[in-house]
């Protein structure tokens, strides 16, 4: 792959400091305007040095996909694991740590009573599901 060979501005072949670019010399999109105009010459390569990189192979590119998704689904797993357990706490327990066996005295319905006024304007009314 050739670099693409433009006229930019500056004694430098266009990477002076007045421009903008970000680090490989590729954005320069701004002009000061206090330049002369210059006829750009084969040297002046927007790419100052920049290697070549090799077109990414088959076997490259399923290992990067097998990676991130695996470390997402350790990531997914781990956080829908713990969610599990707190729930099932929280639904098997009262205050003071007894086994419940009506749902309506453990700790998740003494946490849905206070936090649902938080809900009511949004159509959640302590009566029911969406009761209007």
């Amino acid at each position: 792959m050739q670099c693409l060979r433009r006229h930019f501005p500056g004694e430098r072949g266009g990477c002076d400091d007045t421009s903008l670019h970000g680090g490989n010399c590729g954005g320069h999109f701004v002009r000061t305007g206090t330049e002369p105009h210059r006829v750009p010459r084969e040297s002046d390569s927007v790419c100052h040095g920049t290697a070549e990189l090799p077109f990414p192979s088959a076997k490259s590119v399923g290992q990067l996909i097998w990676d991130k998704a695996k470390d997402f689904l350790e990531r997914a797993f781990t956080i829908i694991f713990v969610a599990t357990i707190v729930i099932w706490f929280l639904q098997t327990f009262d205050l003071k740590l007894n086994v419940v066996t009506d749902s309506e005295k453990s700790l998740l319905a003494l946490v849905g009573q206070w936090i649902a006024p938080l809900f009511g304007p949004l159509g959640f009314r302590t009566g029911g599901f969406l009761r209007r």
